[in-house]
């Protein structure tokens, strides 16, 4: 898609919504209101494809945090984890 063609509000009111909706089509339109955007216009395909593509990065960073949570946190059987802290049952169980 062309780069973002900025329109001030009043430009666009004079284009009218039709010439709005056509360039949209081609082209991200913004709208402006003293030099600031206030509004922007693109196509339902633009945004379904921008939509997608946020909800697949969001779906990625959830499974990574994941998987980390799962190595970092590993879950150790009473034996292992005496074994991983370099204690007996019998030191543990004397105190």
């Amino acid at each position: 898609m062309a780069e973002p063609l900025k329109l001030s509000m009043s430009e666009a009111a004079n284009r009218g919504v039709s010439a709005l909706a056509r360039l949209a089509e081609r082209q991200q339109v913004i709208m402006t209101s003293h030099g600031r955007d206030v509004a922007i216009v693109e196509s339902p395909t633009a945004y379904e494809e921008r939509l997608t593509a946020i909800r697949d990065a969001a779906l990625t960073i959830i499974e990574e945090a994941g998987h980390n949570v799962n190595v970092r946190y590993s879950r150790y059987t009473l034996s292992e984890a005496y074994k991983v802290l370099g204690v007996s049952a019998k030191e543990i169980g004397g105190r």
